[in-house]
């Protein structure tokens, strides 16, 4: 029967009623666009107040925020996992994901400032919604109230705010994340408008509504009515290619139908009866075949609810919205009064509904609205029931054709249908679950043949499964089998042990119902979630709970059930699987029952079913564990296994899947292992085939198996015959496997721990240091992951530390040998006596601390690991001990007597190198290395005693080393290097040329075999170089010198070497190299390597140990005088500076300005950005002492940390270089750029070496003068020792003349041999009275060069000649003059005369004078403030530092020596430590008087690093400072005050580089005073 679709005539009144979605006019296009820009940028600008993180991370758009943890905390549910979700943490409660979204948008703070922010602007997170300005965007469009559209926007802003995203692609899909944010948007909005009346989100919107609005509105009654959120907001929303905030929850991209395509569903329309309707077109016609499933969809597809909503303009009560998609659309009015006939306002229905009786047709459709509401005011129609019709009929079709669009109708009437249905509805229920029946079939139909389904389905199916779970429904155990499945699929997918246990509890509770009618199911279900907890925790106990349901199914599955094999095939199975967890005590009884259980499953099993398969693959598994678990193997059940597999194999065909694949995996590790037992080389290669195959099939279960195996049976043919390639795919096919398997599961502990032994095996093999950083990286995350309790954590513990040990060899990283030691002890801690373990944990044990002998010296070290490596002996079990053991001994002892010269240490070791030797006969696989190092005790002996016969044998062995070795191996060139130290050993004996000629065969042949940049190269470099240095000694061929001078430059250049290794031989060519022309480069090697082995020391204190003992002090001065003494004066200042004050310098590298670097547009902003975050994380870390009240681990902890931040650091800055004209950025200044510091006046350096002293003078445009000094360094060090010692021995009260009359000689030899000379030069650059600058050297740092004179009636002293300033360096005071902030000066006064109860210092009479003399002279110039008494406590002052720009502090000052950064201020609650004030960011300091002890004092063990807490505030930013160099006497330091202030005020001029000038006036006036010498000249000015 053919039907004519009717047409339905308008009537209309003076036009055209208007759709109601309007395109937007070209003006409101333009702000849409000028919105994406504006409102995303002012959001990101106050991101970081948003979401309480630093703002940095969201003001630059190409920041990678992913790279910042609390970013990933807020987006992913596994941080490590990065997953884009529909509902991602930040939505929820304390950022604590919900599988169930019961507090979902409880973190509703963040929406509430995004909400805040764009419609009362940036200011009203700090300021509120009333600050002066425009009236805001909130004003401006009248709203009031938060709404279900504002509220969805404001969570997709905050998530793309905190996504990777810049903007959005063509589908409105984030260009980085592939989030799509429209449908997300839409979902949202969805669950606010389906949720708003309950009561947890009404209070959330209560919430933000109070925060946004400032009042607690309440949520609005009808959310699908009169949300308006005006042009400006839809212009907002157009920033992520929305539309406009209509309650529209499918989105923007459906077309309204036009009204003559109407008609009811589910009702017959006579066509005689509509005389007046025209004919439809061609093709819209619809063929019924009675109740024709095509009538519905065909109804489906023209139903129209609602029309022109916004021309009811005066109807007092609004339309309920059920979706405004006009599409989806529908509506009820209920109107209250008559409108007028010409209004305009029409109710026009495009549908006819057999509720509404005879009310209304299509047949009256010109209908008076007016008419209509008198009489039907009142009148509900519930329009569920025709689209829940509607949503059936559609699902019928799909399950019918397969047609995934009628699959979309289906759910998104199923979708109509539960929005019409709120809580208390009878048929809510059945919505529920054909709404969740709908969208699970299509997230499995959205499948991409990997598992991956429509996530936000799958959700959804979640969300109504458990919602109709709380309606009490008849068929729970159905309901909560489905739930569960939903559950564990998302478990699957997402990895989240949330859902996994969700699904656990629904089953157990559907398994627990006694009227199941699947109850037997249910527990099969249950037992197959709980083994899935089981792989992911390793919780025996769950799996004790899978064997138990497993055998509660097979007992409620029937005798004669046809499926019951398979119920005996999965108790089997939990069998085995608890089986294998018995490590300790096995219980063969559980295998034995489970391979009867397997034959019982295989005769009921039909030989054609495909399951077959399965049941001969767990049987020959579980033979295969019978094999390995017996104490008396039997090779039959070995057998028996390999040919129920192979059985397995015959019937099992590829398209099995699974099962085909964990055919082959266990077959593949049967056959290893067979390999391993019996040696038969078919059996590794048809394994190795076999999982080669498995590896290559389609995602599978066992794949993860399958990778494990394949790289066991490359491993276990390496072992058997060390090819190379077999370790590389080993490798590879590991790495396979732990990328499938997650922290969770107990297989990731064992596959990442046996990654890092494989990369170990492999840097034992190629000496590649980025395997061995590889195999720490995996070592340190398998012990993260490790349990306390596990039984194999001595074997991680030890492995680690044994690794760590090998990478300070190569790398000499402290902490890598204190994480060494730690890690082995704790492993020594699970070893008791007894162990099998022990002996291997005390032999590394011994190693590591013997190498932290050789770093620190300490013999103690040595001692404790030669009785290490004795116990080591001890413990070993009969057969265990081997040449290991033992030569590992012997090498400490051989350490200790080079140490002692304790001929009883030698000869020990000798003789347990030799009882190694006997241990290793030829074929052994250290047969090579025995006699190699038997041969290298033996030179120690001959250059000990003397005796040939000793060097004889020595050459013998090593001889011997060399022709054993196999070449392909790079362990040869070591055996071959070593007999060339020999054989020139003996050239030095005997003198035969032969030797020497003989050791470079050896030495080529080495070097041939060696690929470029081994580390063994430097080793073979040095040797090189010491043949030659023989054998220019033997013929004095100058060619011979200079290849010596090239080798020992190609061995400190080698990158491969570790550090100190390198800046050990850069000393040595320093040394080698006096008078060649390559010394000046081997000072600037040897001050590169010092910076950069200072540099990886993570802590103040190991950084100052490492100057003080690595390198000689002078180095930095010999470096100079050697570039004086070859004219070079230009390098000689660049040598200083890179040398002199390298803790100071490296610090300032992380202050240094970026500000150039930001405006070369977007890739410079965001270099700059992340290199000031490093800098700020670098100097954070770095600034620690390192001592004190942290423990070792956190010592090493942070450590490890600023190594890895570190690394960061220097790769920013070699991407920084990249970049036209920054190639120099950071490296140390040339002389050209320091020539600067000279601008406003000239510079001195004096420079004290061993070699010479000179001075040289620094104009800001002149070339550099010299003025040599008749004065030696060990002159400098007697004047150094007689001041301190006069001050020292004079400090009493009355003792001033006598302390005097020591001073004075000394500072007449100050001018005589120093000052005097460079006076004379000075005099011919600069007027008198100028400012000068000293930077001295060495011991000079101790002396006061500004207070020298010839103190002799008639001569000036240089006080009176010229005004003195100090600079560490010359970049300091560079960095000094830099432009400061504009900003009104503050002037802080701190006086403490009491020190904190913990210190010994006696009271300080003259602090409340001084505070007064400072404040009348301060306060009237700028704005004062002072501390005092108890005030003046930590806390407070460096409070005050941070908002005053001027300083005068009063109290105790002390130095330690032993660490200068803990030299501090005394104050009332305890010391103001260098360390403290260093690592404060002050904004804008400018001077400061330290009117303190010792604040300015050097330590004479390193005084070219200049640490003083002088120092200290100029690196803090203090332009201009005022130091003591000794004690400052609390008796006339109020004097020295208030003539420096009236100097320094003089004609109220406040400028802080009048300091030097004012100080030096101040001194001169006291000297007429009475006031003693040593007092006048105790401070000096430092800086600007």
């Amino acid at each position: 029967m053919i039907y004519n679709r009717p047409r339905r005539r308008e009537r209309t009144a003076g036009g055209v009623v208007p759709p109601l979605a309007v395109a937007p006019s070209p003006s409101r296009a333009k702000s849409s666009g000028a919105s994406r820009s504006n409102e995303i940028r002012k959001l990101r600008d106050v991101g970081g107040a948003i979401f309480d993180i630093p703002t940095d991370f969201f003001s630059d758009p190409d920041f990678d925020r992913l790279s910042i943890a609390a970013i990933r905390k807020r987006l992913f549910v596994d941080m490590d996992i990065h997953q884009y979700i529909l509902f991602p943490p930040i939505l929820f409660t304390g950022l604590r994901w919900d599988p169930q979204l019961k507090n979902v948008f409880g973190n509703w703070l963040p929406l509430a400032r995004i909400e805040k922010v764009v419609l009362f602007g940036k200011q009203s997170l700090s300021r509120g919604n009333s600050a002066a300005g425009p009236p805001p965007n909130g004003k401006i469009w009248r709203i009031t109230a938060s709404t279900p559209g504002s509220l969805a926007w404001s969570a997709v802003i905050a998530i793309f705010l905190l996504s990777p995203d810049k903007g959005f692609s063509k589908t409105n899909a984030g260009t980085q994340s592939k989030m799509d944010y429209r449908n997300m948007f839409y979902n949202y909005k969805k669950l606010f408008i389906t949720s708003w009346h309950t009561r947890r989100l009404r209070d959330i919107v209560k919430n933000i509504n109070e925060y946004v609005f400032g009042r607690p509105t309440a949520a609005r009654e009808n959310v699908t009515s009169g949300e308006d959120f005006s042009a400006a907001m839809d212009n907002a929303i157009a920033a992520l290619n929305m539309d406009s905030d209509s309650d529209d929850l499918y989105g923007p991209e459906a077309v309204i139908p036009s009204a003559s395509h109407a008609a009811a569903p589910n009702v017959e329309i006579n066509p005689e009866a509509e005389a007046d309707v025209e004919d439809n077109a061609a093709g819209e016609n619809l063929e019924l075949e009675g109740e024709n499933l095509e009538l519905e969809v065909a109804a489906l597809t023209s139903y129209d609810y609602v029309t022109q909503l916004s021309y009811f303009e005066n109807v007092s009560s609004s339309p309920i919205l059920l979706d405004c998609n006009p599409i989806r659309s529908a509506v009820l009015l209920v109107p209250q009064k008559a409108g007028d006939d010409s209004s305009g306002r029409y109710f026009s229905a495009s549908c006819v509904l057999p509720n509404l009786k005879g009310w209304y047709s299509p047949r009256n459709n010109n209908v008076d609205f007016d008419c209509a509401q008198d009489q039907y005011a009142a009148t509900r129609v519930d329009l569920s029931y025709y689209i829940a019709d509607i949503a059936n009929a559609a699902w019928a079709r799909f399950t019918e054709h397969g047609s995934l669009a009628d699959l979309d109708l289906a759910v998104t009437h199923n979708e109509e249908t539960l929005l019409l249905r709120p809580i208390g509805h009878p048929h809510r229920y059945a919505s529920l679950r054909n709404l969740a029946a709908a969208l699970w079939t299509r997230q499995q139909a959205a499948g991409d043949g990997q598992g991956k389904g429509n996530a936000e389905d799958l959700d959804l199916t979640i969300v109504h499964l458990t919602s109709a779970l709380a309606a009490s429904p008849p068929d729970r155990a159905s309901l909560l089998d489905d739930l569960s499945a939903a559950l564990q699929t998302r478990y699957v997918r997402q990895n989240n042990s949330v859902d996994l246990d969700a699904a656990i509890d629904r089953l157990a509770e559907s398994a627990s119902l006694k009227h199941n009618p699947r109850r037997a199911q249910s527990h099969q279900s249950l037992a197959s979630a709980l083994r899935a907890r089981f792989e992911r925790t390793g919780d025996v106990a769950d799996l004790e709970k899978v064997v138990t349901h497993n055998k509660t199914a097979l007992d409620l599955s029937p005798p004669d059930s046809e499926s019951r094999w398979c119920s005996l095939r999965e108790y089997a199975a939990a069998l085995h699987a608890l089986f294998e967890q018995q490590r300790d005590s096995p219980d063969l009884r559980l295998l034995h029952l489970a391979i009867s259980h397997d034959k019982e499953a295989l005769s009921m099993c039909p030989h054609n079913d495909p399951g077959r398969a399965k049941l001969l693959s767990n049987l020959g598994a579980h033979l295969y564990s019978l094999f390995v678990a017996s104490d008396r193997k039997q090779a039959s059940d070995l057998d028996r296994a390999a040919d129920a597999l192979v059985e397995a194999l015959r019937v099992c065909h590829e398209e099995a899947g699974s099962d085909y694949a964990e055919v082959l995996n266990n077959i593949g590790g049967v056959l290893q292992t067979r390999f391993t037992e019996s040696g038969n080389e078919r059996d590794i290669h048809q394994a190795i085939g076999y999982l080669n195959i498995a590896v290559a099939l389609p995602a599978h279960p066992q794949r993860l198996s399958s990778f494990i195996n394949l790289a066991k049976a490359h491993w276990a043919h390496h072992q058997r015959w060390s090819a190379g390639k077999e370790l590389d795919l080993a490798i590879r096919w590991l790495n396979e496997a732990l990328s499938l398997c997650s922290p969770g599961q107990p297989t990731y502990l064992e596959v990442v721990h046996d990654v890092a032994v494989y990369y170990e095996e492999r840097y034992s093999r190629d000496a590649n240091i980025t395997d061995l950083d590889s195999a720490i990286r995996h070592g340190k995350e398998a012990l993260r992951v490790c349990p306390l309790g596990y039984p194999r954590r001595g074997v991680l513990l030890n492995n680690l530390g044994l690794d760590m040990n090998l990478r300070f060899i190569q790398r000499g990283s402290i902490d890598d040998m204190h994480l060494s030691i730690r890690h082995l002890m704790a492993a020594l801690q699970l070893r008791p006596k007894g162990h099998t373990g022990r002996s291997a944990t005390l032999n590394n044990l011994g190693l590591s601390t013997r190498l932290r002998f050789h770093h620190f010296r300490d013999i103690s070290d040595l001692d404790r690991a030669i009785v290490y490596h004795q116990e080591a002996l001890q413990s070993a079990r009969p057969g265990e001990v081997d040449y290991k053991l033992l030569n590992n001994l012997a090498a400490a002892l051989l350490d200790r007597f080079n140490e002692r010269y304790n001929l009883a240490d030698l000869h020990m070791a000798i003789e347990q190198l030799s009882e190694a030797h006997v241990l290793c006969p030829p074929g052994h696989r250290h047969h090579t290395a025995s006699h190699s190092n038997l041969g290298g005790a033996l030179l120690t002996r001959f250059r000990r005693l003397r005796q040939p016969k000793n060097l004889t044998t020595a050459i013998e062995h090593a001889r011997e080393a060399v022709c054993s070795c196999d070449t392909n191996d790079t362990d040869s060139a070591q055996f071959m290097s070593n007999l060339a130290v020999m054989l020139l050993e003996r050239f030095s004996l005997r003198g035969e040329a032969l030797d020497v000629e003989l050791a470079f065969d050896q030495l080529n042949n080495a070097q041939q075999i060696l690929p470029d940049g081994h580390p063994q190269l430097y080793t073979l470099y040095l040797t090189f170089a010491s043949a030659l240095n023989h054998r220019y000694a033997l013929y004095h061929q100058k060619s011979d010198f200079e290849e010596g001078i090239l080798y020992t430059e190609k061995a400190v250049n080698l990158p491969s070497a570790s550090p100190s290794k390198r800046l050990e031989s850069s000393l040595d060519w320093v040394s080698k190299s006096r008078g060649h022309s390559s010394q000046v480069a081997a000072y600037r090697a040897s001050l590169d390597l010092l910076d950069r082995h200072v540099v990886v020391a993570p802590s103040l204190l190991s950084r100052h140990h490492i100057l003080r003992t690595i390198a000689p002090s002078s180095l930095a001065s010999d470096a100079a005088a050697c570039a004086i003494g070859r004219g070079q004066l230009d390098a000689a200042v660049e040598l200083l500076e890179q040398g002199r004050a390298l803790l100071w310098t490296q610090l300032a590298r992380f202050r240094t300005p970026l500000d150039t670097l930001r405006a070369l547009g977007d890739r410079g902003r965001r270099l700059a950005i992340k290199l000031e975050h490093l800098s700020r994380l670098l100097e954070r870390c770095g600034t620690h002492t390192g001592e004190g009240g942290s423990n070792l681990s956190d010592v090493i902890e942070d450590g490890q940390r600023y190594q890895e931040i570190s690394h960061e650091w220097d790769v920013t800055v070699d991407e920084i270089r990249s970049i036209a004209g920054y190639e120099s950025f950071l490296r140390p200044l040339l002389f050209v750029n320091l020539q600067a510091a000279a601008n406003e006046g000239p510079i001195i350096i004096v420079n004290i070496s061993r070699a010479r002293c000179d001075a040289i003078i620094i104009t800001s445009s002149e070339q550099p003068v010299l003025v040599r000094l008749h004065v030696t360094q060990s002159m400098i060090s007697d004047m150094s020792s007689r001041f301190a010692s006069a001050l020292k021995t004079t400090a009493a009260q009355g003792e001033e003349k006598k302390r005097e009359k020591q001073l004075v000689p000394i500072l007449r030899d100050l001018w005589d041999f120093i000052v005097g000379p460079i006076t004379q030069t000075l005099q011919q650059i600069v007027p008198k009275s100028s400012r000068v600058w000293w930077c001295p050297t060495s011991l000079l740092t101790t002396l006061p060069i500004h207070a020298a004179g010839p103190y002799r009636r008639g001569e000036l002293n240089f006080s009176s000649l010229y005004i003195s300033s100090y600079t560490p360096t010359l970049s300091a005071l560079i960095r000094s003059r830099r432009e400061q902030v504009d900003a009104a000066p503050t002037f802080l006064a701190v006086g403490q005369a009491n020190p904190h109860n913990g210190s010994e210092e006696i009271e300080l009479k003259s602090v409340d004078g001084e505070l007064r003399i400072v404040e009348d002279a301060a306060s009237s110039l700028m704005n004062f403030s002072r501390i005092s008494g108890a005030g003046a406590s930590r806390d407070a002052v460096l409070q005050g530092l941070k908002t005053h720009s001027w300083l005068h502090l009063m109290c105790h000052g002390r130095q330690d020596l032993s660490s200068p950064y803990m030299s501090s201020f005394a104050l009332h609650d305890g010391p103001l430590r260098l360390q403290d004030i260093i690592q404060e960011h002050l904004s804008h300091p400018e001077f400061a008087f330290l009117s303190a002890c010792h604040t300015a004092t050097v330590d004479s063990a390193t005084p070219d690093e200049v640490i003083h807490l002088a120092a200290g505030m100029q690196f803090s930013g203090y332009r201009s400072v005022i130091g003591s160099m000794w004690a400052v006497d609390d008796g006339t330091v109020e004097r020295m005050t208030q003539e420096f202030y009236r100097n320094m005020f003089d004609g109220g001029i406040l400028d802080a580089t009048r300091a030097a000038m004012a100080l030096n006036r101040a001194s001169r006036t006291l000297a007429s005073r009475g006031v003693p010498l040593d007092q006048r000249i105790v401070f000096i000015h430092i800086g600007a």
